[in-house]
């Protein structure tokens, strides 16, 4: 198997994985598909195949909302100018990405990604339009602010709990 095919067949992977909740029966013909694809031409057909899997599987309103309500918290947890600001920002970026990762299941890194770097995006737009920071930040400016795009770690970490936790406590399939 080539790289090109592996890569194809992780693609096919993830598409089927995004639908497996909604449409089980197309997710497991993807996986059918995809061997029966000539194998110079897998890679174009199984990202053809991701993009048809991202259409069908349209986040749900709630999780969406969920989304940007876990968004909203945290950009407004650090905001505040209080002496625990940090702490309390830290927790809310956990707690909006575990609950949107249960709420994702399976398409977890996605509000992993916007949330973690709602917090750098913010000061990045804050510097950018002139506004003053609600407390000193070291080091400053823009430096400061690209930073803080390290936060899509422990967010992907929550997300990935948040996404197990719910599939485990999902009761198994029948078939």
């Amino acid at each position: 198997m080539t790289p090109s095919d592996r890569v194809a067949r992780w693609l096919v992977d993830h598409a089927a994985s995004w639908l497996e909740h909604g449409h089980p029966d197309w997710a497991q013909a993807l996986r059918a598909e995809i061997d029966a694809v000539p194998p110079g031409q897998r890679l174009r057909v199984a990202a053809g195949m991701l993009a048809a899997a991202a259409r069908l599987s349209r986040p749900r309103p709630l999780t969406m909302l969920t989304l940007a309500a876990g968004i909203a918290a945290v950009v407004a947890a650090d905001q505040s100018s209080a002496e625990a600001a940090n702490q309390v920002t830290m927790l809310a970026l956990l707690a909006a990405s575990a609950i949107t990762g249960a709420r994702a299941g399976r398409a977890w890194p996605l509000p992993a990604v916007l949330i973690g770097a709602s917090i750098p995006v913010a000061h990045l737009l804050a510097i950018a339009s002139g506004h003053p920071a609600a407390f000193p930040q070291h080091p400053a400016g823009y430096t400061g602010a690209l930073s803080l795009f390290v936060l899509i770690v422990p967010a992907a970490i929550a997300a990935l709990v948040g996404s197990h936790l719910a599939r485990r406590a999902r009761p198994p399939r029948t078939p």
